[in-house]
């Protein structure tokens, strides 16, 4: 057979993948269920009272009468969840529906499949999931380094100073706006600051700011002398 797979042969190959995990899983559950006798009491299928159907292994339950619910949703197939199958129907799940919240996703896929466990497979899958984890993961704390001695040392004001930029920003000079900087200067002991607005970032306005802010700390300091 050649050409592109149609819905029924993609469904046939489905059904026989199911029927075939579902014997390696539970063989000795289905091997007496055909025999017509009760599974163990120490089964893991025992609380699901499982029964064949068409060669399937399904949950039995008390929701045989409601025929406004699908028949498949009535009585999933059962999945062992440490079988490989269970892993691709939980992830072909998960980017059908975009990275569904744990309980929605286990909604849907029990629609038509009951997985032992199915909560936390689902739990694991999302953990593997590296766009949920990124969506999840705390951010790390960074210590902060210890503060450089420039910072501790006690003295005159601006003794050590950093410089900052910032802007462009807008100023009114006469009935036009100007584009301006800002040159700020900080005291590195006691944030002490200075500001002065400069036209570009040359170095020839830094410099006439640099000298600016020198005049001004220098005759602050002196009439703190006086």
């Amino acid at each position: 057979m050649t050409g592109q797979l149609t819905v029924l042969e993609l469904r046939s190959a489905q059904n026989y993948l199911v029927k075939k995990a579902q014997a390696e899983s539970f063989s000795e559950e289905m091997r007496r269920l055909e025999r017509g006798q009760e599974i163990h009491k120490q089964s893991r299928l025992k609380s699901l009272d499982p029964r064949l159907e068409d060669g399937y292994l399904v949950v039995g339950g008390r929701l045989q009468k409601a025929q406004s619910i699908p028949y498949r949703a009535r009585h999933p197939k059962i999945i062992a969840s440490r079988h490989e199958l269970a892993e691709l129907i939980i992830n072909e799940m998960y980017r059908s529906y975009h990275h569904p919240p744990t309980d929605h996703l286990l909604n849907q896929i029990r629609q038509e499949y009951w997985i032992i466990h199915g909560r936390q497979a689902m739990r694991n899958a999302k953990f593997k999931c590296n766009y949920c984890y990124r969506q999840t993961v705390k951010p790390q704390e960074q210590k902060m380094a210890n503060l450089p001695e420039c910072r501790l040392e006690l003295g005159m004001v601006f003794r050590n100073t950093g410089v900052y930029f910032f802007g462009p920003t807008l100023v009114k000079d006469r009935r036009s706006e100007v584009k301006v900087y800002g040159c700020l200067f900080v005291c590195m002991s006691i944030r002490a600051c200075h500001l002065e607005l400069v036209d570009d970032l040359s170095t020839d306005h830094f410099i006439m700011a640099l000298k600016r802010f020198h005049s001004a700390a220098w005759s602050a300091s002196e009439n703190v002398k006086r």
